[in-house]
């Protein structure tokens, strides 16, 4: 009776013991899983700081060209708008708008590439995941700005190119 009392007292130590050791495996599982999660984020975060850089690249050199574009205007013939849709005014129109949106994505790129990582060293963990997501949504509102600033800049490229076939052809 006694082996039988000591041999139940010794299983019920070790499965103690392996429900421990489970439990302990089962933490360095979930901390593991943790980490990579964390390294995918910052991966992902690494890769919208990067695009942002590009498209902030992009949005300066924009941003000159509409102004340059708007040196253009003193070549175009403004002979009171002969038609409904006047593209002697036009054109100095979409430069403008292509110069303020190419220049407000060039600030917001670098109000992100500058703030987002401080945010994300200064953030806990769980504010980790949350800074990434709102960089993302950022980058969509930079990508809509980019993207407005090059397709006006392409209806003032076409614009010009009207008014001068129309000062051509009015000769």
């Amino acid at each position: 009776r006694r082996l039988l009392l000591a041999s139940g007292r010794s299983s019920r130590r070790s499965l103690h013991i392996a429900g421990a050791m489970i439990h302990v495996d089962k933490e360095n599982v979930e901390a593991s899983l943790r980490l990579r999660m964390v390294e995918i984020r910052e991966r992902e975060f690494n890769h919208f700081l990067e695009r942002t850089r590009s498209v902030a690249t992009i949005a300066t050199i924009m941003s000159g060209l509409g102004q340059f574009g708007l040196l253009y205007t003193k070549f175009i013939n403004h002979n009171g708008c002969a038609t409904p849709i006047c593209p002697e005014l036009l054109y100095p129109f979409f430069c403008v708008v292509s110069t303020f949106c190419s220049t407000l994505t060039a600030f917001v790129c670098i109000l992100l590439v500058t703030h987002a990582p401080a945010v994300m060293l200064h953030g806990t963990l769980d504010r980790y995941s949350e800074c990434v997501d709102s960089l993302v949504r950022e980058f969509s509102i930079v990508i809509v700005l980019g993207a407005l600033s090059v397709s006006s800049f392409m209806i003032a490229a076409v614009v010009y190119f009207w008014a001068k076939f129309l000062q051509h052809s009015h000769r």
